[in-house]
């Protein structure tokens, strides 16, 4: 999943590349993981999103431009789903980087 972060994934896909089948995959994401695939590789782009935000070579980008690159495509979804993980928004994040202040929280 991080080798395809960028990427638009689907389950069907995973399943492909580790010939194996859909309910297989997902009985094993809940035991290992506790969520499904799809709900994993969530946390996997926004993670991406949250470094790629830490990455000196973007501190001047715009938020939903990072966003889009990871595949968020609805700005209100993106907002509340990083919140819920990271505890502040995206841009209170780049505001904290911005500052010179250093927000690592996870």
């Amino acid at each position: 999943m991080w080798k395809n972060v960028a990427e638009p994934l689907t389950v069907d896909r995973i399943c492909n590349a580790l010939n194996c089948r859909r309910r297989t995959l997902t009985y094993a994401f809940k035991e290992v993981l506790g969520v499904g695939p799809m709900a994993h590789f969530k946390v996997c782009r926004l993670n991406a999103v949250y470094f790629r935000l830490h990455s000196l070579a973007h501190r001047n980008a715009r938020i939903y431009d990072l966003a889009a690159e990871f595949g968020f495509w609805h700005q209100g979804h993106f907002c509340a789903d990083y919140k819920a993980m990271f505890g502040e928004t995206p841009s209170q994040t780049l505001q904290a980087l911005q500052n010179g202040q250093r927000v690592y929280q996870h």
